[in-house]
């Protein structure tokens, strides 16, 4: 204190911890420098505070001196305690403000325009009408026009710079002034050197790389972005990313947008603000002539190549000495093998072209080697090759050349000069799905690696579509082609590359797959006969038939099944006929042939009404009938096709009189109806039997075969009455017989129905109307053991109706009558038609459905008409 005194005294001390990190390694007696330098710094403080006129200046303890943070350890912060007991907090140059554009416009220009003159004026209006006109295209937020009203207090600077210079203020190799003056003025020699473009405001981007002492003094504030710059921003050789899209774009966009990037990622505080939002970057390089979306593309060329450029919370971008999940893929492919390649791509073609309706082809071989592909005549096989300058692809030619079945097979091809960038984009895929389960615990990472995934399959499709633009048809002699557009065949991102071809071999200009129209098909049939029936017989093997259409060019491809659809149209138009394999396209006449039909009768008299059909009998055919087949030739004649008759066994044949051929002989049979009347007589049971028409009966009690029982004479059997008698019957007629048992109950007993025995019901049942008729099917209708022998469905009334009827010998459940009834209603055109339903027997799997069934549809059936096995 007395040495100071009472006179005007500064004392100003900078560079502390560099100097008290040496003094720690100098010994002074029992201690070091630093003990001393300690107690004379804390003796200086405390005299400063004593002093009036003393005043003592510490360049702040608080930068960032890593060196002599980990040398001093504990002693800078005890130190730096020290120094704020009564110190007062001064800022010589604020970087945060204005008052760095003062320093700088002092120090490193010596003539500048007035900021309030024309010029300024001129220079901020123009920055307003680019801004404004960035807004209008949404490039830009409506908050951007005020930095036009900064420009008249930055000028010559861009108001962004003081911003930008911020970040990176308090890195421990950065002097605050004189590293900003040395910047600067390293940043307005590349401005002065920018001889290619007009430069309105100075701005960050503007620093020079190629500029040894710019690239020193980056790499001095921070040393550890060194290979950022090298592979992202400028490199010597001119082999940056950035370099690399200035060229393919003809101007300096995206190394302005990575400089500025690059400037705002120096920061070397873990805790501190890196880079900037895209957004604000295209704000601060917009500028006369200039628009944002040279910017725009750029930032987004750069976001897909630069090797060490992050983004933080999806917002602001940064570079880092940490190489991006792009740079572990550039690593990663190129170590991916080319038969792994072949394999993914293998794949990822068989998924496009994978055959699912199977209408052009059933197979699918991808990248094959053609000597190596087995084809069969059953089945069209498409063969996916890998493209070449060669229409068609050689590969494709030759195997045409040297296989069998020239016919079932196509090639998808198309321009060869695209597989190499199709394959680099699989072999990037497979790159990223190695790198996407390493980084799989990053959340950052994993979103960055989808976005990746995401460009790169985009961009494999966006190859495959153009590549593979022709698929290749046999036709006549040689191979053709017909334009497949992959582009127009997608669902959800997915390639339906199967459609495409679908698509052309069915479209104008091939006509190769033709769909089977009922319309055309005897222009097929005709085809068929020309193009695959050998030319010297008309009868040949089908399956000859079938390897010709594989073998031959010149036919037409059909759907699945197509070949037998048109053989089932020929034979059943009678213009081909098969037999044991083989088909005749011209057959011989075809014999005449007639059918024999019961359509009802009186069976209380044992009469049928027979309906006779003929074919191939000529105009007026002649149908002879006689109970014995050896009887037709002299046989009765029919002129009618309905004959009524009591016989069960007759022989029908039929005569074609303009050819003179006749049918086989055609054996109908009918049935005998066997009935019973008994009557009490003083406890005896006289039974009279009965058979429909006539027929010889015999019977008997004991269970033996009815066929052996005694021959009954027509006079009335009589039974003992006081037990319970079953009567086996059985009638014979010529070929025809029937059998029938009856059981009596002991006289005075009443009979009943048993709800556990099987049930028949047997009597004529008619429902006159719609509502009766659905209780009955309502009532059988998912029961399938409810059945109807003898049905008869009408549908409509009078001369518009409809009539189905059932021979006794089908059995019909309630979802089958009821499926007939809609049939006619569809048929008839009248969806509410009125319905009549008829059945003369019903048979139930026990007397307790046949109750609840009479129950439902509102009947009674009498005991008498019901039979039970056992009763």
């Amino acid at each position: 204190m007395r040495l100071i005194g009472d006179r005007p005294t500064l004392i100003m001390l900078d560079e502390l911890p560099t100097y008290l990190a040496m003094a720690h390694t100098k010994s002074v007696g029992q201690g070091t420098l630093l003990d001393l330098l300690k107690y004379s710094l804390a003796n200086l403080f405390s005299a400063a505070m004593k002093l009036k006129r003393c005043v003592v200046v510490v360049a702040s303890l608080d930068a960032a001196y890593d060196e002599a943070r980990r040398i001093l350890g504990g002693q800078l912060a005890d130190l730096q305690k020290e120094t704020s007991r009564g110190a007062k907090s001064i800022t010589p140059v604020d970087l945060n403000t204005g008052e760095i554009y003062d320093i700088l416009r002092k120090r490193l220009f010596t003539k500048l325009p007035d900021p309030s003159g024309d010029e300024v004026e001129r220079v901020s209006q123009a920055y307003l009408a680019t801004y404004q006109e960035a807004i209008r295209g949404r490039a830009l937020a409506k908050s951007a026009e005020q930095m036009a009203d900064e420009i008249v207090g930055s000028y010559p600077f861009h108001p962004s710079y003081k911003d930008i210079l911020s970040l990176f203020k308090e890195n421990e190799k950065f002097r605050q002034t004189r590293g900003l003056i040395q910047f600067t003025a390293n940043l307005l020699r590349g401005v002065w050197a920018n001889k290619e473009e007009e430069v309105f405001l100075v701005g960050a981007q503007f620093l020079d790389f190629s500029d040894q002492e710019t690239r020193d003094q980056v790499k001095e504030i921070e040393r550890s972005l060194e290979s950022a710059l090298a592979s992202d921003i400028y490199d010597t050789d001119g082999s940056a990313h950035a370099q690399g899209i200035d060229g393919d774009r003809n101007d300096r966009a995206a190394s302005q947008v990575a400089t500025l990037l690059f400037i705002t990622s120096l920061s070397d505080n873990t805790d501190g603000i890196r880079g900037l939002p895209r957004d604000t970057v295209v704000e601060y390089l917009v500028a006369p002539g200039k628009e944002a979306t040279r910017f725009i593309e750029a930032f987004d060329q750069l976001r897909d190549r630069c090797w060490y450029l992050h983004n933080r919370d999806g917002n602001r971008w940064y570079f880092s000495d940490i190489a991006n999940v792009r740079k572990q893929i550039e690593d990663k492919v190129g170590k991916v093998p080319q038969d792994r390649v072949d394999e993914e791509m293998r794949r990822r073609l068989t998924d496009i072209f994978r055959p699912v309706t199977k209408l052009a082809y059933a197979d699918l071989v991808v990248l094959p080697r053609v000597d190596e592909v087995n084809l069969t005549p059953s089945k069209r096989t498409c063969l996916v090759l890998s493209p070449d300058a060669k229409s068609p692809p050689a590969a494709a030619a030759r195997f045409f050349n040297d296989v069998v079945y020239k016919n079932a097979f196509c090639v998808v091809a198309g321009d060869g000069s695209k597989m190499a960038s199709a394959e680099d984009s699989v072999r990037r895929l497979l790159a990223i799905a190695a790198v996407k389960s390493i980084v799989a615990d990053t959340p950052r990472h994993q979103r960055e690696i989808e976005a990746e995934q995401e460009t790169t399959e985009i961009g494999f499709n966006s190859t495959i579509k153009s590549l593979f633009n022709a698929v290749w048809y046999p036709q006549t002699k040689d191979l053709k082609s017909a334009r497949i557009d992959l582009s127009h065949y997608q669902e959800k991102g997915v390639i339906l590359g199967e459609k495409a071809v679908e698509a052309a071999l069915s479209g104008g200009g091939a006509k190769k797959l033709v769909e089977l129209d009922p319309d055309r098909m005897d222009g097929l049939i005709q085809r068929c006969e020309d193009q695959l029936f050998p030319d010297a017989t008309s009868r040949t093997r089908w399956s000859d038939v079938l390897e010709r259409a594989a073998s031959n060019p010149r036919w037409i491809w059909l759907p699945p099944k197509g070949m037998e659809e048109i053989k089932a149209a020929a034979l059943a138009e009678g213009r081909w006929i098969e037999e044991n394999g083989y088909v005749d396209k011209n057959p011989p006449p075809p014999h005449p042939t007639i059918r024999v039909t019961r359509i009802g009768g009186e069976d209380a008299i044992g009469e049928s009404e027979l309906e006779i059909a003929v074919s191939n009998a000529g105009k007026t055919p002649e149908v002879l009938v006689a109970t014995t087949k050896d009887g037709l030739s002299s046989a009765e004649l029919i002129i009618d096709r309905t004959y009524r008759t009591t016989e069960v066994e007759l022989w029908f044949q039929i005569r074609n009189l303009d050819s003179g051929d006749s049918s086989e002989p055609y054996r109908w049979t009918g049935s005998i109806n066997i009935t019973h009347d008994r009557r009490d007589n003083a406890g005896m049971w006289q039974v009279a039997l009965e058979a429909k028409p006539d027929a010889e009966l015999r019977w008997n009690i004991t269970g033996i075969n009815p066929k052996d029982g005694a021959v009954y004479d027509g006079a009335p059997i009589e039974i003992d009455g006081t037990q319970k008698t079953t009567l086996y019957v059985y009638a014979i007629k010529g070929g025809v017989s029937a059998e029938r048992r009856f059981t009596f109950d002991a006289v005075g007993a009443k009979k009943t129905i048993d709800n556990d025995l099987p049930a028949k019901a047997k009597r004529d049942f008619q429902f006159a109307t719609k509502g009766e008729v659905l209780r009955v099917v309502r009532a059988s209708k998912g029961r399938e053991t409810i059945v109807f022998h003898g049905v008869s469905v009408t549908v409509g009334e009078g001369e518009k109706s409809l009539r189905v009827r059932s021979g006794g010998d089908v059995a019909l459940n309630g979802q089958e009558i009821e499926a007939i009834i809609e049939g006619l209603r569809a048929a008839l055109g009248q969806a509410d038609a009125e319905v009549q339903l008829r059945f003369r027997e019903a048979d139930f799997p026990d007397g307790h459905t046949m109750k609840d069934f009479a129950t439902q549809v509102g009947i009674d059936i009498s005991v008498e008409d019901v039979e039970q096995e056992g009763t």
